[in-house]
């Protein structure tokens, strides 16, 4: 099978497309046909060498060299003791590394059906930006009708998910994000949209219930004085300045909060409910083919894409 792979820390040029041995899933494992995958923040910090992950993933190399957390694509193996799936299905799941090839095995609790009319490319975007916008606001935010809920960020591909669940719960949302996709993040549902460049001046008095950066760009500190008293802020890539102020409202009635987002097939029946009941949908700002890995990885670092890029990993849809 083909796949990108890095062999060493570094920057996109590090990654190159290769043929390896196609992998068989072991006895609660499937093996997919992966048609796309997608990029996500992780995926180039790891591949950067981010000290953190490095602790996790391989101090001096990286222990896995294929990249890639989101999948969709279609069940061609089951393993001795798979009963969940059948052969033909096609699913959609999240793995913590892998899927930036053309197969992939994953246990049957990381993935589940794909929605019958969502396309590879849509269903490949929605796994960990997902899981991530649905356990903040849910587990994290205890999130209720009427609450004021503030997304910064909410053109990216976790914030473009949160706006729109936010909007399902009942919840007023109002959405941060560079002006010219202010139209967008009105269109999933937020009923205030502010520009990052003059957030300061459009937020004056506000108050919110929940308040949820999806860039991993902000601070508590900036957002403290826009938090009820019992509000919550909510970041899934905390910053060192983060640190202290997480453990000083462990206590406090404001609270700073952060999540590693848990990969379940439980939670991926939620979302699959949301998209089939026409609440939730992913966007697309771009798709880029496996073998353009490189700029694709270029083009996401910049930290400007509306929505999610996708990897085209098959040719066949």
């Amino acid at each position: 099978m083909r796949a990108a792979i890095f062999q060493k820390y570094g920057s996109a040029s590090e990654l190159k497309i290769q043929s390896m041995e196609q992998p068989h899933p072991g006895p609660t494992e499937v093996l997919i046909k992966i048609h796309a995958s997608s990029i996500n923040p992780i995926d180039w910090k790891l591949r950067n060498g981010l000290f953190l992950l490095r602790l996790i993933f391989g101090l001096i190399r990286p222990r896995k060299t294929i990249l890639g957390i989101d999948f969709a694509g279609e069940i061609v193996e089951l393993g001795k003791a798979a009963n969940k799936f059948k052969l033909q299905d096609q699913v959609f799941g999240a793995i913590p590394g892998g899927a930036y090839a053309e197969y992939v095995c994953a246990e049957e609790t990381k993935i589940f059906h794909k929605p019958p009319f969502m396309s590879f490319q849509d269903a490949s975007g929605v796994p960990l930006a997902g899981l991530t916008a649905l356990q903040a606001l849910r587990n994290k935010g205890g999130i209720r009708p009427n609450h004021n809920v503030l997304v910064y960020g909410a053109s990216g591909g976790v914030g473009a998910f949160a706006v729109q669940l936010a909007n399902s719960f009942g919840a007023n949302v109002t959405g941060v994000c560079s002006k010219r996709n202010i139209p967008l993040v009105k269109s999933l549902g937020a009923k205030v949209v502010m520009d990052r460049a003059i957030m300061d001046h459009e937020l004056l008095e506000s108050q919110y219930d929940i308040i949820f950066d999806a860039a991993g760009k902000a601070s508590y500190g900036e957002f403290k004085k826009h938090l009820k008293r019992e509000g919550i802020y909510i970041t899934s890539t905390p910053h060192i300045k983060d640190l202290l102020p997480m453990v000083l409202t462990l206590v406090g009635k404001r609270k700073a909060r952060t999540l590693i987002t848990h990969l379940n097939s439980q939670d991926l029946a939620i979302l699959s409910k949301n998209i089939q009941q026409g609440v939730l949908r992913t966007v697309i700002d771009s798709i880029y083919p496996l073998d353009e890995i490189v700029s694709a990885h270029q083009y996401a670092e910049q930290g400007h894409s509306a929505g999610k890029v996708i990897l085209q990993i098959t040719h066949d849809e």
